[in-house]
């Protein structure tokens, strides 16, 4: 019976989700990363977009129509004809020289590195966002089994009050001691089952999944590993070098910089070459001829202003040079001066947040590790002692009141230590995100924390996803 019950516990382990699986669904299903990497492909249009400028410009035109004309130039010259024309005509050109037009297409450049660094900050605040709902259920579901536990054994402290009142043990203030400590672990039970509801709700946010269920960690602990290296400044160093959101500050401080400079070009001269070609072909109906030297000037003259066949073509240098605008250039260069400076002072603010929140992550993981030896001697203290009051209430020399207390505070222990080990995990992987360094592997290391199955690969799909994502980050 043992090794069947075994069996069951143990498949049950292995068909349950684990982190990997629930970030590789996110990876495809998220709404928030899937926006962030059409941004990314939208905004990366913007250069193509001002290159085109610079690029050669053809275009080719063609008609078809009826025109009527009609020339007077006195009395006996009237030419006055209804015919059918086709025209066709092309006209190029290449800009030489557009300081404005180049100046925008640097200015593109650096706005879609700024797009590149948002789409990477996305991917890896995807795996950030993923982890902390991962554990956010685990958590609320250890929540549950604590709370449970507390629940049961008010029950018994319940039924045995009961029982030494009913032999004259005890007084009647022990059985209500008892049944209102027995209902408020009622009552904790009920809210922390709605926790569960809004934590599993969260993840299906994410993954559009709902998960029987979710793998939790061995042995209900995990690795106490200190961050490498041990100095903060040496983290808050490679935050200043790598981290996304600085990244895409900087780009858009160069976008803005450039942006004066396009502006300004407004009161430089352009140079471009042109050329143009057009063939015009008229159909004109046929008239009664006649000896009169009337209808012969008029039918002269028809011929000049109709003719069967025209071409025209064109070919020169041009040169533009903006002379006032009516202050529209000064003006737009002030404000692309004004923008500057807003984008600077973003940045600075980014960068002391990165500092800050750096620093204070780094020691929140270090904190964050004592407190959890100390949790798990706490832990440890409060059961021995709960043990001992039991014993002592059973022969008198404390109270129900000392039995629920010291129980209450075993509760609250175990609480305590769920949350801070789930709590620490998440702030190794924030360390590593404010860094910018937040990947797969940092993942996959959490996972082997899991009671989880062997994992022999990913679908074709989920692969997909992934190697597109590493070769955005690379």
């Amino acid at each position: 019976m043992f090794k069947l019950l075994s069996l069951i516990l143990l498949s049950q382990s292995l068909f349950a989700t684990d982190l990997l699986e629930v970030y590789y669904e996110a990876l495809e299903n998220d709404p928030t990363f899937k926006s962030a990497y059409s941004v990314f492909m939208s905004e990366s249009q913007a250069i193509p977009t001002a290159a085109a400028a610079l690029l050669p410009q053809l275009t080719a035109t063609g008609l078809i129509g009826r025109v009527y004309t009609e020339v007077m130039a006195g009395r006996n010259l009237d030419v006055n004809r209804t015919y059918s024309q086709n025209q066709l005509s092309a006209q190029a050109s290449q800009t030489l020289f557009n300081l404005k037009l180049w100046s925008l297409l640097e200015q593109a450049r650096a706005n879609v590195r700024a797009a590149l660094a948002n789409f990477n900050d996305a991917s890896q605040s995807l795996m950030l966002r993923s982890t902390k709902a991962y554990f956010d259920v685990l958590l609320a579901q250890d929540n549950l089994t604590n709370a449970t536990a507390l629940r049961t054994f008010n029950k018994r402290q319940l039924e045995q009050t009961q029982e030494r009142f009913n032999a004259g043990l005890d007084p009647i203030t022990t059985v209500y001691q008892a049944k209102a400590a027995y209902d408020q672990s009622c009552a904790l039970v009920i809210s922390i089952k709605n926790d569960i509801n809004t934590a599993e709700q969260n993840l299906t946010k994410i993954t559009n999944l709902s998960y029987e269920k979710i793998a939790p960690l061995k042995n209900k602990s995990i690795p106490l590993i200190y961050p490498e290296p041990m100095q903060a400044d040496t983290w808050v160093s490679t935050s200043l070098k790598q981290n996304y959101k600085l990244s895409a500050a900087k780009f858009y401080l160069e976008a803005s910089r450039k942006n004066i400079k396009m502006q300004f070009s407004g009161h430089l001269p352009s140079f471009n070459i042109y050329g143009s070609f057009s063939e015009t072909h008229n159909k004109v109906s046929p008239y009664n001829l006649s000896t009169s030297p009337t209808t012969n000037v008029n039918q002269f003259f028809n011929n000049i202003f109709v003719p069967a066949m025209q071409r025209n073509a064109v070919a020169g240098f041009n040169m533009s040079l903006p002379i006032f605008q009516g202050g529209l250039v000064i003006s737009k260069t002030k404000e692309a001066e004004y923008q500057f400076q807003n984008y600077s002072n973003q940045l600075e603010s980014v960068r002391r947040e990165l500092i800050a929140n750096t620093q204070i992550t780094f020691h929140t993981i270090a904190s964050g590790i004592e407190k959890v030896k100390a949790d798990r001697q706490s832990l440890e203290s409060q059961r021995v002692s709960l043990a001992s009051i039991q014993d002592q209430y059973q022969v008198g020399t404390r109270t129900i009141t000392d039995v629920l207390y010291a129980e209450q505070q075993y509760t609250q222990s175990k609480f305590q230590y769920s949350s801070d080990q789930y709590a620490l995990i998440i702030q190794i992987l924030q360390l590593k995100y404010l860094a910018g360094t937040l990947n797969v592997k940092d993942l996959e290391e959490i996972n082997s924390w899991l009671q989880t199955k062997v994992r022999v690969g990913l679908s074709p799909h989920s692969k997909k996803v992934l190697d597109s994502l590493i070769k955005h980050h690379d």
